[in-house]
């Protein structure tokens, strides 16, 4: 059936008279007249009791409307189901070396992507992604080969987070032999960053927690330092858990971050890659 007849016949319900159609559906009168009549032929029914001075829908033309309303919403439903499925598969599957990409990743909430949960190791990165498990993954090496290519992101910055009554309030960096020897809290599941911090900390203890959610209570009631990066630190909430951030001064504490993709995927890939690396978290 054509969709702005049955559109047409239902506005008529609401609003009454052909005139109130034709202004509401902005198109001419005459055009709505002349939808009616080719409606009713193609349905060999009657839908109007047709007055001098008055036109009503008949009892069939009552039916017609309950039933173009189940079918116009019958073909939104099965136009946005498809388009559902096409987005679900049409999902740019991405990976990461380390979860600070995917931490920045899962800011772009407008974007469709799969982002894998864990990490993968750069080893794995040749192999997914010429077996198409991925479509692009974020590494913290950088990788060209005659298959794959890579471009640059930017930088993962490390830095602590202090409880502002311990340190001197203008103090504005720090290095890892300076705090080495202090008791830390932080999330089990850092990457790399983990063997970093043990290997220039080896007087620290690191208590570490699994579950996300009991990490921030921890912090919300003790004064524990811990860790974050410019891609997980949310700095405007830094002031409500009476933390400072001290940026480590060690190059040990910089990781730079590629987006590596298959070369023949470079047009599909490249407008993320800008986008990603416009948006990069700048520095502390």
């Amino acid at each position: 059936m054509n969709r702005q007849l049955l559109e047409q016949l239902i506005a008529f319900e609401q609003y009454g008279t052909l005139a109130e159609v034709a202004e509401q559906l902005l198109i001419t009168q005459p055009t709505v007249t002349r939808g009616m009549r080719k409606l009713e032929e193609e349905l060999e029914v009657v839908l109007f009791d047709r007055k001098p001075n008055k036109i009503e829908l008949t009892e069939t033309g009552l039916l017609a409307v309950q039933e173009a309303k189940k079918l116009l919403q019958a073909e939104d439903d099965f136009v946005q189901k498809i388009q559902q499925f096409n987005s679900k598969n049409s999902m740019l599957k991405i990976a990461a070396t380390e979860p600070g990409p995917r931490l920045f990743l899962q800011r772009f909430s407008e974007e469709i992507f799969d982002i894998s949960p864990d990490n993968i190791s750069i080893s794995s990165i040749e192999h997914g992604l010429e077996q198409l498990e991925f479509d692009t993954i974020i590494s913290n090496q950088e990788i060209h080969s005659q298959a794959l290519e890579s471009l640059y992101l930017g930088r993962e910055k490390l830095a602590f987070l202090v409880d502002t009554l311990t340190i001197s309030s203008d103090k504005k960096s720090s290095t890892f032999a300076e705090m080495d020897g202090v008791s830390f809290i932080l999330l089990e599941n850092i990457g790399i960053w983990s063997d970093i911090i043990q290997k220039k900390m080896p007087h620290s203890k690191f208590l570490y927690q699994r579950d996300r959610e009991a990490f921030h209570e921890i912090l919300d009631h003790t004064n524990f330092p811990h860790f974050g990066t410019n891609l997980s630190i949310d700095v405007k909430t830094l002031a409500t858990q009476r933390r400072q951030l001290l940026p480590i001064q060690d190059p040990e504490a910089n990781l730079d971050f590629y987006i590596v993709y298959r070369i023949e995927e470079r047009d599909k890939i490249i407008s993320l890659a800008k986008k990603l690396k416009n948006q990069w978290p700048k520095f502390f």
